[in-house]
């Protein structure tokens, strides 16, 4: 799953919905200059279920695993959050 946080996307490019069959994966993104950055995944009912990061970063592209072997099957979404920015997509999980 990749975030692009230094880009300007079009709308439509977020309209899309991953599909993880295998519970692991990884998270990706860039940010253009030091900020505290906080990415987390919440089910479908808005509830918080991981903290995949939450910290201050300097510049420059990240990448962290994400295990969601303890999730059941269902629809989550991640968001990646920053002083400035907040992106936010969906993601099914399929056991």
């Amino acid at each position: 799953m990749k975030i692009p946080l230094h880009s300007q996307r079009s709308r439509d490019s977020w309209m899309h919905i991953q599909i993880l069959i295998n519970p692991t994966t990884t998270i990706e993104y860039q940010i253009p200059s030091t900020r505290h950055v906080s990415v987390k995944v919440y089910d479908v009912l808005g509830r918080e279920v991981a903290t995949v990061v939450d910290e201050v970063q300097a510049a420059g592209a990240y990448r962290f695993p994400f295990d969601a072997s303890g999730l059941a099957s269902g629809v989550y979404i991640y968001r990646l959050q920053t002083a400035t920015r907040m992106q936010t997509k969906k993601f099914i999980l399929l056991r």
